[in-house]
C-alpha cells in the first residue's frame, strides 16, 4: 500500500463560501500545504510576515488568488 505524504497532501475547498483561514498555514514550518480556497469568501489584511515565507510565493496563487465578487485580502500581492 502506498502513502501519500503529509507534505504533499493540499485539500481542495474551493466554492464553499469559507470566510477565515488562520494565517498560521503559511508558516514555513506548517505541516501539509495550505487549502486550495479559490472562490471563497476570504477578506481581509494578510500580516506581513506571511510575503517573506517561502510557502506564500509557492501557493498563494492556487490557494486564495480568486475570491467571489467583493471578496479578496485588500493587501493580496
Amino acid at each position: 500500500m502506498k502513502t501519500i505524504p503529509k507534505e504533499q497532501l493540499t485539500i481542495d475547498c474551493s466554492d464553499n463560501d469559507i470566510t477565515k483561514l488562520p494565517f498560521e498555514v503559511w508558516e514555513d514550518d506548517f505541516t501539509g500545504n495550505p487549502p486550495i480556497l479559490r472562490n471563497n469568501r476570504l477578506s481581509g489584511v494578510i500580516p506581513d510576515w506571511v510575503f517573506e515565507t517561502e510557502r506564500w510565493w509557492e501557493h498563494k496563487s492556487v490557494c486564495i488568488a480568486r475570491q467571489q465578487e467583493s471578496y479578496g485580502y485588500s493587501n493580496y500581492r
